[in-house]
């Protein structure tokens, strides 16, 4: 037989699951603007990760609905996401 200790395996993914429901509770709060953003591969528009529910708001959407969209997709004005992605780009 095998036979293997997983006291730290334990340990390890309580401490994973306490840190992601601190940040998820950061992210959930009410009063912060705060989103997390990818760029698609082509560098020209960004897709929502991590939306925090003010800027959910701002858009008329949920966080849970705004998740994985387009950022052109909500944000129609080429110039405005044409502003954001040179600054997301300069980073």
């Amino acid at each position: 037989g095998f036979i293997q200790d997983i006291t730290r395996f334990r340990e390890l993914e309580e401490a994973r699951r306490e840190a992601l429901d601190s940040l998820e509770a950061f992210f959930d709060a009410d009063h912060i603007g705060f989103t997390v953003m990818k760029p698609t591969d082509d560098g020209t528009d960004a897709v929502f990760v991590l939306p925090g529910p003010p800027i959910a708001r701002y858009y008329g959407l949920t966080a849970a609905e705004l998740r994985g969209r387009l950022l052109s997709a909500v944000q129609p004005d080429p110039g405005l996401l044409r502003q954001f992605m040179d600054r997301v780009q300069q980073l």
